[in-house]
């Protein structure tokens, strides 16, 4: 258990968080996701506006920290909660738990590199994947650190402090992460043990997914958390459509009929767009944007709105911004006037030429977006009667 001097640091930083929060409602990306959950106008716009690194301020490579001491874990992770309201950003009541998208391949044996995410530093053959067998869901790789990181923040947190799941990716992203490019030819060369793996694979995914969340618990969960399942189908737009409805489909829909929600984050293909929208039922949130240099081009917002018609999902917009203010903000202004009809809309986007010495600019265009979100979209946004 904590100490009696770093008990008193996270007590200090709790009181700090829950000060911001209540200073800075117009930030609050948890009430925005209520509302956007609920079909409910919000208040205020909640928008992401981003930079990349910017290597000639002297910003590098940010190696993650994972340490093993819980409680000055979470000292770091309770202070950085406020830090996005340096440029105006959402923040939320939320510790993060896990690595990143490498969380679940070290449970496959494999050694991961902290400084690229904590993904596989090499790749494993199919084959040798399988003779290692199914990984345990409580004891293998990060998942009992997880365990005791999200025990920590239960017994050093109050309730209203929020645990969020860890990145735990998808079916087909961990494949590809624990085997490689040898994913994209078993299908044809080694079919029966490519349908092995990516069965052993879907199912560790579901039982660890399950753990993590009986660990946090419904009241430590933000809402819906307890009841959706996450997939990301980035790997999905390295294959054809034909590929992913053919091999890679059905385990999706698998772990679809399992859970009540599906979330699907489709790192901008419009095929993976289409055929995740066109065939899981029960899918709760997508994404849609522009992305200059997507590998699989990208989902136009238009078509985004007119494949879901009436269905009750939330469209995440992200999407990147000309390098001139101005243009930026008449761009993000024509895409915040679709929430007048539409409350289902969460938007974030990322300058790509934008520099440290960009920073007031980006807290500038945040007070003009405020502005213009309380007179020109507030007003007029639908509210639902039924």
């Amino acid at each position: 258990m904590a100490g009696t001097y770093i008990t008193e640091e996270i007590e200090k930083a709790i009181s700090e968080l829950e000060e911001k929060l209540r200073q800075h409602p117009q930030r609050r990306l948890d009430l925005a996701w209520q509302a956007i959950r609920e079909d409910k106008p919000r208040r205020y716009p909640v928008i992401y506006l981003g930079r990349l690194v910017d290597i000639s301020a002297g910003e590098g490579r940010i190696t993650q920290d994972f340490s093993p001491d819980q409680e000055e874990n979470l000292l770091r992770k309770l202070k950085s909660l406020t830090g996005p309201l340096k440029l105006f950003n959402p923040i939320a009541p939320v510790i993060s738990t896990g690595v990143g998208p490498g969380t679940l391949s070290a449970s496959f044996g494999l050694a991961v590199d902290a400084s690229t995410g904590y993904v596989p530093k090499r790749t494993i053959s199919l084959e040798k994947a399988l003779k290692k067998g199914m990984p345990d869901p409580e004891k293998s790789g990060f998942l009992p650190a997880i365990k005791e990181e999200i025990e920590a923040v239960k017994a050093l947190t109050p309730e209203w402090v929020k645990i969020g799941l860890p990145d735990t990716q998808g079916p087909f992203n961990l494949c590809h992460l624990i085997t490689g490019e040898e994913v994209f030819t078993a299908p044809y060369t080694m079919p029966e043990k490519f349908q092995e793996f990516i069965t052993l694979v879907t199912e560790f995914f579901q039982q660890a997914n399950l753990k993590v969340r009986n660990w946090i618990g419904r009241e430590r969960l933000a809402e819906r958390e307890m009841e959706t399942i996450h997939i990301a189908e980035c790997s999905v737009n390295l294959v054809s459509s034909k590929f992913y409805c053919q091999y890679l489909l059905p385990y999706d829909l698998q772990v679809a009929k399992k859970w009540k929600y599906v979330d699907i984050h489709t790192c901008s293909g419009m095929h993976v767009f289409s055929a995740t929208l066109n065939s899981i039922p029960n899918l709760v949130a997508t994404e849609a944007g522009y992305i200059e240099r997507a590998c699989a081009g990208w989902t136009p917002v238009e078509t985004a709105l007119s494949q879901i018609g009436e269905r009750p999902i939330a469209l995440r917009i992200g999407e990147e911004l000309p390098s001139d203010f101005q243009e930026a903000e008449n761009y993000i202004k024509k895409r915040l006037l679709l929430a007048r009809k539409n409350n289902r809309l969460f938007f974030a986007f990322t300058g790509m030429y934008w520099k440290k010495t960009d920073e007031p600019a980006i807290q500038q265009l945040h007070l003009s977006l405020d502005e213009f979100w309380e007179k020109e979209i507030l007003p007029f946004s639908y509210e639902k009667t039924s």
